[in-house]
């Protein structure tokens, strides 16, 4: 690359991988605002509203029967800190901070 050039990739619907001259990061695509470091865990970087995923549901009009407390299910939704906008959403049992997850090989 040269000088004061940019180069974006979209990496997620509302994240890009924003590259400006070695700087990596990553940044919401709806208000630009940046989540973190390119080398940075971007889920660790963001607010996340935890919360059993039947109630979640019941808010669309889909019943789920809850679980008992030892299989819980969570919804964990993470939003970007600055405009809002939901950045992703993962279906995890109760207890488990981090779903299994496979990020792409570029990140």
């Amino acid at each position: 690359m040269t000088t004061n050039e940019i180069e974006t990739r979209r990496i997620d619907m509302y994240l890009n991988l924003v590259d400006e001259n070695g700087d990596r990061r990553i940044e919401c695509r709806e208000c630009g605002a940046r989540i973190c470091d390119g080398s940075e865990e971007w889920l660790e970087n963001v607010p996340i509203r935890k919360r059993e995923i039947s109630g979640r549901l019941e808010e669309f009009g889909i019943w789920v029967k809850e679980r008992e407390a030892d299989e819980r299910i969570e919804l964990h939704e993470r939003y970007c800190p600055n405009c809002a906008i939901q950045l992703g959403a993962q279906v995890t049992v109760a207890g488990e901070d981090r779903p299994l997850q496979v990020d792409p090989d570029f990140l």
